[in-house]
Order: C-alpha cells, then sequence, then structure tokens
C-alpha cells in the first residue's frame, strides 16, 4: 500500500514481459489485417464483360439467347438479364460479370458462350475468366471480342 492507503499495482519485470509479447502476438495479426484490406479495397464499379456478335457481312446480330457455362463444371450462368436491359450497342452481349466472381477461381475457369436464335446454334466462342488477386472483379483472361454468327438457310 502507499501512504494514502490505496493499493498499489506492482508488476515484476517477468509479467511485464509477458504482457508485452502477448500484446505483440495480438496485435500483430490486426495490422497485417489492415494492411491487407487496405490492399484489397474493392471499388463499387460492376464489371462486366461482352461480346459482339455479327454476321457473315459484319452486320451485328441482336434478339439471340445467350447461354454461358463452364466447360469443366457444366455451371451455367445466367445472363439474361443483363443482356435485356444493359448494353444498348447493337449486337453487344453480356457474357460475364462480377456477380459471378465468387464462382471462380482467380487463375481463371474455362467458358463456353453459345448463341441461340430460337433453338439454333448460331455462334459460340471459348473464353477464360477469372478474378483480380482481391476477388473484387471479373477479367476476360482470353477469348475473342467478335463472334461471327453462321446462319443455314433451309431449302
Amino acid at each position: 500500500m502507499n501512504k494514502k492507503g490505496n493499493r498499489r499495482h506492482v508488476t515484476s519485470k517477468k509479467s511485464a514481459m509477458f504482457s508485452c509479447s502477448a500484446r505483440a502476438f495480438f496485435l500483430v495479426p490486426v495490422v497485417m489485417l489492415c494492411r491487407c484490406v487496405d490492399e484489397c479495397a474493392c471499388t463499387e464499379m460492376f464489371a462486366m464483360a461482352a461480346v459482339t456478335i455479327v454476321d457473315q457481312g459484319g452486320a451485328p446480330v441482336d434478339s439471340l439467347d445467350i447461354s454461358v457455362e463452364n466447360t469443366m463444371t457444366r455451371v451455367s450462368y445466367d445472363v439474361s438479364a443483363y443482356n435485356s436491359q444493359v448494353l444498348a450497342a447493337e449486337g453487344q452481349y453480356v457474357v460475364f460479370h462480377d456477380g459471378f466472381v465468387q464462382s471462380i477461381h482467380a487463375g481463371g475457369e474455362d467458358v463456353t458462350v453459345r448463341a441461340f436464335r430460337d433453338t439454333a446454334l448460331v455462334a459460340a466462342g471459348e473464353f477464360v475468366f477469372g478474378t483480380d488477386a482481391c476477388r473484387c472483379h471479373i477479367q476476360k483472361l482470353s477469348g475473342p471480342d467478335t463472334l461471327v454468327a453462321s446462319f443455314s438457310t433451309l431449302p
């Protein structure tokens, strides 16, 4: 007790060293986590990958239905809502977007895109989509920018 009758907190060197090292043990991961989070600040941007589909003469082709499928897992990705509301350019179709960022690997997934008129396949292409390192946005790693539709004429 001190002169005023209050208890004094006495800390030995050993307990002081333990508490310091314990604080360092618990604080270092938090600091490291903060650095990681700062480096991975995702933006509000919503990334989309599109393809232009043209006929054999180079004119844009509208009113096609698009199907997108993971080549390995056979998982289908629904892009129909974006194709009916987002793109205004003729012949452009969304084939992948940030809504799928958590379902693919950063290193890339092989994806097959098919375009149909009614039930007839008119164009197809192979793509690879991955994500950025922070898994914020999709990235087209490979694949064509344009697909050429082939319409067979019925006799």
